[in-house]
């Protein structure tokens, strides 16, 4: 028996994302995994041991460099209006020209997944639980600092989560920013109208250049990964 070949890991996890975003959690098997990656099954489990830990290393990658894991709640923000807007307008603009009509592959998980798959569930989980923290942070600060229709938060963040959910199934069958963000706007508008016209002010003037997008802003490495 040969030597199993050397492989470049970042290559292969990249191979994977596109696999399980492309695929789905339930769809995505080992074998559907070895043949994206083209390594061999051997290599596969002396380096990554299972299905489950390869999935936790991409949703790794993916959360440090897409608009969600942004949302952290440790982040001190001086205008949270204007955190929480550009968070969404980012989130529309991701959608629109780097999911290619696949929606975000946290939130498409999150809706495949329950409690029933174990460990799985438990590796979304946690980061969803992450992503309400920081909701909830940012939120707060706005409650503090401007007028708001939604005083109760856990309604507030509801009301977001749906928006997000809302607008990742509908970015599958149009990509357009401007209609991604309008539709973010007038979902957000009962839950803050500043907060919307906030949010169709940056999508204006963002347009569709994504220079200044978090998402983007890093090594040409990592825009790969978004």
């Amino acid at each position: 028996m040969g030597r199993p070949k050397k492989f470049d890991q970042e290559t292969v996890l990249l191979s994977a994302e596109n696999c399980f975003w492309s695929q789905g959690i339930h769809r995505t098997s080992i074998s559907s995994l070895v043949e994206s990656m083209n390594i061999q099954r051997s290599s596969f489990y002396n380096s990554f041991s299972s299905r489950e830990y390869v999935l936790s290393l991409i949703l790794q990658r993916y959360w440090k460099h897409s608009p969600i894991g942004k949302m952290e709640q440790n982040v001190s923000s001086a205008q949270p209006l204007d955190y929480l807007a550009r968070f969404f307008t980012e989130f529309c603009y991701f959608l629109a020209q780097n999911a290619k009509g696949r929606g975000c592959l946290f939130f498409n998980s999150m809706s495949e997944l329950s409690a029933e798959d174990g460990q799985i569930y438990e590796i979304f989980h946690d980061r969803y639980l992450n992503l309400i923290e920081g909701l909830d942070h940012h939120w707060q600060a706005l409650l503090d600092n401007t007028n708001v229709r939604i005083t109760n938060k856990d309604d507030a963040i509801q009301h977001m989560i749906v928006t997000l959910f809302g607008i990742n199934q509908y970015s599958k069958m149009d990509q357009t920013p401007r209609r991604l963000v309008q539709l973010t706007a007038m979902s957000l508008h009962s839950l803050s109208p500043e907060l919307s016209r906030v949010i169709e002010t940056m999508g204006r003037e963002t347009q569709d250049s994504a220079s200044d997008l978090i998402w983007l802003d890093v090594s040409e490495e990592t825009k790969a990964i978004a």
